[in-house]
């Protein structure tokens, strides 16, 4: 689904469709959404449900999991300006934390049984 906004926004329009944000829980899964984020979206971004809302520094899966899988930017989670949601980038496929409010960032849903 091509949608952009806020986290919780695009949480939100993920949710009608019954579905979320996208958990990622190998390198082999991340590989195959960029395959298909490259040629679908036209933004460099996109929110993942991986996030440390609930505890600075402890992120999970929106789920409750814990990742055993990560793909972070080097030099990331940074926390700058108090970072709470995971974006994929487009380009490296690689994640970084940013800020919730952040707009403009397309969604990639999964539908959840």
């Amino acid at each position: 689904m091509n949608t952009t906004g806020t986290w919780s926004s695009t949480r939100s329009t993920c949710q009608t469709f019954t579905g979320d944000l996208v958990e990622i829980s190998s390198a082999e899964e991340n590989e195959w959404i960029l395959e298909r984020f490259t040629e679908d979206f036209n933004s460099y971004e996109a929110w993942i449900s991986y996030n440390d809302i609930n505890t600075e520094g402890v992120f999970e899966w929106l789920s409750g999991m814990s990742a055993n899988f990560t793909n972070w930017k080097q030099g990331e989670p940074n926390n700058n300006k108090n970072e709470d949601c995971v974006i994929l980038h487009k380009s490296s496929g690689t994640w970084n934390d940013k800020k919730c409010s952040h707009q403009n960032v397309v969604a990639i849903c999964e539908k959840r049984k």
